[in-house]
């Protein structure tokens, strides 16, 4: 069985460099083991870019190809503050891809989807079958069954990054942008309803971030087409402070699901990685059924929380 990677090596390999030898150092945040490593072992798991709840089983593997033979080229362009459509037309492909195609993407959708049926179960067996208690029932959904899910609003989520205007830190700091298995994260989302800003390092000295503007009307019939019929949003370059680049790292480990990237070894870095090795990624869901009708009011919300 293939090994495919849900964070492209092309993406880790900003990290490391093959010519010096120089590898990737690796923290994980389940047991604190330090260890250093070429991408090709990290983050990846077997056949990764099949999905057997999609007609065409190999639609992630396809997708993933579009973004990552370029991606080196983009972020070189980047960092040359080459802020052309081409450019950040595989940049904005290759964040979809990060955010939500990860293992962590996909537990939190499959959390959802058994949420949604845990609480839909009671309206429909109504009253339950004889000799059923419907609270005992045991509801299990596939990862890969959310991750088909999400591929294919992957060139939805592509669109919308791409038309958004980015901010890109350029990070001259001491603390370098470090990365994850899960190097997309979110913050500034509250309890209004204030849309979250998004950000994704590129590499220890680059990171691009965003504000998510929901307002923006993604087409109904969508093909992959439309990404090319509406320019891009605008790149303003914003040298990084070292508040940023601590501020960026905090949230990279928290976002992370077990393993945190660094392009240098640092007791620093495993210093930050055991003081927020409990935190991750968690979902927050909440459902009511409306008095007397057969509808479901949920509202699922995504946040940071203790998970170990």
């Amino acid at each position: 069985m293939a090994l495919d990677h849900y964070v492209a090596q092309t993406y880790l390999g900003q990290w490391c460099d093959r010519k010096t030898g120089r590898k990737l150092q690796a923290y994980r945040k389940s047991t604190g083991k330090q260890f250093a490593c070429w991408p090709d072992v990290v983050c990846a798991q077997k056949n990764d870019d099949l999905n057997p709840y999609l007609t065409k089983r190999d639609t992630l593997g396809q997708y993933r190809a579009l973004w990552e033979p370029f991606w080196n080229r983009a972020v070189e362009g980047f960092r040359r503050r080459e802020f052309t459509g081409d450019n950040k037309f595989v940049l904005a492909l290759g964040w979809a891809s990060m955010l939500a195609t990860t293992p962590t993407s996909s537990g939190i959708g499959a959390e959802v989807v058994k949420n949604e049926l845990r609480s839909l179960i009671p309206i429909i067996a109504r009253p339950p079958p004889p000799g059923i208690r419907l609270e005992d029932l045991s509801i299990t959904v596939d990862p890969k069954f959310a991750q088909a899910l999400f591929t294919q609003t992957l060139p939805r989520v592509a669109w919308r990054l791409y038309v958004q205007p980015w901010t890109l830190l350029t990070n001259a700091t001491d603390e370098l942008f470090l990365t994850s298995d899960n190097p997309s994260a979110a913050f500034g989302q509250d309890n209004m309803g204030t849309p979250p800003a998004r950000m994704l390092p590129l590499a220890p000295d680059l990171c691009v971030t965003t504000l998510m503007d929901f307002k923006l009307a993604v087409p109904n019939d969508f093909q992959l087409a439309d990404l090319t019929t509406r320019p891009c949003g605008g790149v303003r370059p914003e040298a990084a402070t070292l508040e940023q680049a601590r501020f960026v790292n905090s949230l990279t480990v928290k976002h992370a699901g077990d393993i945190v990237l660094s392009s240098q070894a640092s007791e620093d870095v495993a210093a930050l990685v055991e003081a927020l090795q409990r935190d991750g990624v968690r979902l927050d869901y909440t459902a009511d059924s409306l008095e007397g009708t057969k509808a479901l009011l949920a509202v699922a919300k995504v946040g940071i929380d203790i998970v170990r």
